[in-house]
């Protein structure tokens, strides 16, 4: 488990600016609903019975997590890497090519 950090600064009339290790996001709600934008970009919806921890989130938007496995390359930038050996060995004489026998 990460060091975590979180300072939520309340301005009134119901909103909040809130603070955390990822960014700067901010709140709008009165007691039993309230709308966020968080730093990462996505949009949350609570709405919650004050007083008992009972609560329904709903979340959307925002940037997708990527995964730590390296990225499926793409048909073009495979074609792009090896284009330079493609390129040596069409421009080089039959006799090159052709085995000893």
């Amino acid at each position: 488990m990460g060091l975590r950090y979180r300072k939520s600064i309340n301005l009134g009339m119901g909103f909040r600016v809130n603070l955390s290790s990822s960014g700067i996001g901010y709140s709008w709600g009165t007691k039993g609903y309230r709308i966020t934008k968080t730093a990462s970009g996505k949009t949350r919806q609570t709405v919650y019975i004050p007083g008992t921890g009972i609560s329904y989130v709903e979340e959307s938007g925002g940037k997708r997590k990527t995964s730590n496995a390296p990225a499926q390359k793409d048909r073009a930038t495979l074609i792009a890497e090896n284009f330079h050996d493609i390129e040596e060995v069409t421009s080089a004489s039959a006799t090159m090519l052709q085995s000893e026998a």
